[in-house]
């Protein structure tokens, strides 16, 4: 009961705050919550003009396909329409979907990643909810997920699950060194480490997924947000080369060198991370909600029951509780669909408050509905979704910019080559800064 009040009480306060939050956007851009969406439908469903097509088609990564799969099925007894999956790799789906949208292809559903939405806005590949979606079913998601969808009031996709980078510790060992919580600070973090390898407890305290690729700017993106930092300064400029972001890049940088990091983590893909951590070689480390899944398999894991989930540390300097960046995302209707409105029924089922909450258990996910949250049942078998619920309140968004491949592209390259030594972290911000600001026109 006391965590369920705690978890309500969390939800409660960040839905009513949420909009004060760091989300990584220009000074004057406004949150995507439900008073910043624009025309929104009042009866989704009250006019069809569609006939009701024999499929619909989605196109859909590994990870979360066997939970649609589900839905699927559901859909077919409901509306005897068929659903087609096509499957993939998600290194895979973004050009996958590139390529049907150009091609003319008819295909429905998609996966929206986080970082997407601007792209498929300005390039007419995913086409905007609002005319579908109301207010009512806007109100329903805990805001950081929805938000992260919208772009200039237009909701490009709803979210099926509610992924943040978050710690992950091992509880155990921290006991066994003589701590009773995880640490609060990065500074904290580093001492802590030293103190659990001198007792020959670990190996190193932490490892980051640092290889040249996406996960390398999501660990990057949360020390930018607990060291107090912004992609954009106050006149709206790039920031990328700040103080904050560049101490962020230095203790990433000097982990590497100094013990508090595993130096063979710029090979470590955001997955092959957590291996570290299941051979107890490390005490934490950032990562997704998959985590929890992988890191509690009794035939993978060696620390099955040791791992708890806690803030991302802030930073002592700049005086930040903590600081992370969100993920998840969920699915978009595709411009060239003939069944639009059957889509959305599709993304509808998908959010239903009863199948998010059966969906933690097919695929590990965290849900994008408030309200299961707010259920004891769910609680009481999955009570580490508690622990989750703080890290929503300080969050900053990867940039929503329709040329987000080719800014992540400019940022791994330059941050790489800072953690290999290539170049200084300030040396490679500054080259980070002018060639974002020279390419990405936004």
């Amino acid at each position: 009961m006391k965590k369920t009040f705690i978890v309500v009480l969390c939800l409660c306060l960040l839905i009513a705050a949420f909009s004060g939050c760091n989300q990584g956007g220009k000074p004057s851009e406004a949150s995507g919550t439900s008073e910043n969406v624009s025309s929104l439908s009042e009866t989704p469903d009250s006019q069809s003009n569609e006939e009701k097509p024999d499929k619909i088609s989605v196109i859909s990564g590994a990870e979360p396909a066997p939970a649609y799969e589900i839905v699927a099925k559901k859909y077919k007894e409901t509306y005897g329409v068929e659903v087609e999956m096509i499957v993939d790799a998600y290194d895979n789906i973004r050009n996958k979907i590139i390529t049907a949208a150009t091609s003319g292809s008819t295909e429905d559903l998609g996966l929206l990643d986080t970082v997407w939405p601007a792209e498929f806005l300005a390039a007419g590949i995913a086409y905007p909810l609002n005319e579908f979606i109301t207010e009512e079913k806007i109100s329903q998601f805990v805001p950081v997920s929805i938000d992260q969808l919208t772009v200039d009031g237009k909701v490009m996709g709803l979210p099926f699950m509610n992924d943040t980078k978050w710690l992950y510790y091992n509880d155990a060992l921290l006991e066994a060194g003589g701590y009773e919580n995880p640490p609060a600070t990065w500074e904290e973090a580093i001492e802590m480490s030293e103190d659990l390898v001198n007792q020959g407890l670990v190996k190193y305290g932490t490892a980051w997924g640092a290889s040249q690729a996406e996960g390398l700017v999501c660990d990057w993106a949360a020390l930018v947000c607990s060291f107090g930092g912004n992609w954009y300064d106050e006149s709206g400029e790039w920031a990328l080369n700040s103080e904050n972001a560049v101490d962020a890049l230095t203790m990433m940088t000097d982990s590497l060198n100094n013990g508090f990091a595993d130096p063979a983590s710029i090979t470590y893909s955001d997955r092959t991370v957590l291996n570290s951590l299941m051979v107890k070689d490390i005490a934490f480390t950032l990562n997704w909600s998959y985590a929890w899944g992988v890191t509690n398999n009794d035939e993978e894991s060696n620390v099955v029951g040791d791992i708890k989930i806690g803030l991302v540390p802030g930073s002592k300097k700049y005086g930040t509780k903590s600081g992370s960046t969100p993920g998840g995302g969920g699915l978009c209707i595709l411009q060239n669909s003939d069944a639009k409105e059957w889509a959305y029924k599709f993304l509808d089922m998908i959010t239903e408050p009863d199948f998010q909450a059966e969906s933690i258990e097919i695929i590990s996910n965290v849900p994008a509905i408030a309200s299961v949250f707010e259920d004891s049942a769910v609680l009481e078998q999955y009570p580490y979704l508690a622990d989750c619920v703080p890290q929503y309140e300080f969050e900053m968004f990867r940039p929503q910019v329709a040329q987000y491949s080719e800014w992540s592209n400019i940022m791994q390259q330059n941050l790489h080559s800072a953690l290999t030594g290539a170049a200084s972290p300030k040396d490679a911000l500054d080259k980070a800064q002018q060639e974002v600001t020279a390419q990405i026109t936004e």
